[in-house]
């Protein structure tokens, strides 16, 4: 039983058990609490790794130039080796663009934000795919309209992961089938 007395709290031999187990418990997590493992309230920490593959139809592209933006700062820049993937580490409540270039191939953005819910830790790898079109494609079109990001992601609160808005990319999508049609047509 704990007593006081006049200018100290004494524990009982119990206590001091439980106390010394919930301060080593304590000290094991925090790690885990500044290495981003568990969820925190630190507006910059790391959220997903978002990584993917591109591609030239069934073609794996190498050699791209793979640009992480955060906001118009350049965070990162990669050179896709033969197996066309790239690799990003994201942290919390940013807007990021990922930018694919290539010669001869239309340039390819997907913005992203890692704005989430408070107490919403870490999230599951976010991967993606994407295609690049060959810029002969659209010969006589003017083609800035793509300039805008292919895909926007963002943090689905319904489902609570990661996901791309499927209405904007169907409306990208029908906007590069309406150049490819154009450029035909000439």
């Amino acid at each position: 039983m704990a007593t006081l007395s006049k200018n100290n709290l004494w524990l009982s031999p119990a206590q001091k058990r439980l106390l010394t187990i919930a301060t080593c418990f304590l000290l094991l997590l925090s790690p885990n609490l500044l290495a981003g493992g568990l969820t925190t309230s630190e507006p910059d920490s790391f959220l997903l790794n978002v990584f993917g593959f591109i591609y030239d139809k069934d073609v794996k592209i190498k050699e791209a130039t793979v640009t992480l933006y955060d906001g118009n700062r350049i965070v990162k820049t990669i050179q896709t080796k033969k197996n066309g993937k790239f690799l990003f580490q994201l942290n919390r409540n940013r807007d990021y663009t990922i930018e694919i270039k290539k010669d001869t191939y239309v340039t390819k953005r997907v913005s992203i934000s890692t704005k989430v819910p408070h107490g919403v830790g870490w999230l599951p790898d976010f991967d993606f795919d994407t295609s690049l079109l060959k810029v002969e494609k659209f010969r006589g079109i003017d083609i800035s309209d793509l300039d805008f990001p292919s895909a926007l992601i963002a943090y689905d609160t319904k489902d609570k992961e990661m996901d791309f808005s499927k209405t904007y990319s169907k409306l990208y999508r029908a906007q590069v089938r309406e150049l490819l049609l154009q450029a035909r047509s000439r």
